[in-house]
């Protein structure tokens, strides 16, 4: 499935479907998996994997955001304000952020769980609790920089099968 821009108000946004949902991939020019408003964000991939591309973001300005895929690609930002929350699930297999991606949150929590790996680029709320989990697998950092991949004031969670630490 393809999603090009969508722009919201106040109303829940939701896409969902068997097989990938992709932004950022498989358009020559318009390479789009935009989405904003103030909204809730729920995408979902019933089978298949979630990809968006370095260029693209999903964001709320008050609403929470939801990606739930067998598998999660994230090259660019997924960004709400407010106390909005974010939950990012790999039910079967890694969640890869891509050095130079980021998920943010004002206030509220970020949940990232997959079902094997999580590779980190940067994780930031400025008071929201930060829970990681690798179900089976491990926590690690994918960043060149080298510098802080979480930052919050609030709580934060790691919790792995085979290791938290460096790459590779």
């Amino acid at each position: 499935m393809y999603v090009q821009d969508l722009d919201v108000a106040s109303y829940r946004v939701r896409i969902s479907g068997s097989g990938n949902v992709e932004g950022g991939t498989g358009y020559a020019d318009h390479e789009d998996l935009n989405i904003s408003g103030s909204g809730n964000i729920d995408l979902t991939a019933t089978t298949g994997a979630f990809t968006l591309a370095a260029t693209r973001s999903v964001s709320s300005t008050s609403g929470h955001i939801t990606v739930s895929a067998d598998s999660v690609a994230q090259s660019g930002a997924i960004a709400t304000g407010a106390t909005g929350a974010v939950a990012v699930t790999s039910d079967v297999g890694a969640i890869t952020m891509a050095d130079g991606a980021t998920t943010t949150s004002a206030t509220g929590s970020i949940n990232y769980t997959a079902a094997t790996n999580v590779a980190l680029a940067s994780i930031a709320s400025t008071s929201g609790d930060l829970t990681l989990t690798a179900t089976a697998g491990a926590i690690t950092d994918n960043t060149a920089a080298e510098s802080a991949n979480l930052a919050t004031a609030g709580q934060t969670t790691l919790t792995a099968n085979t290791g938290i630490g460096t790459s590779g």
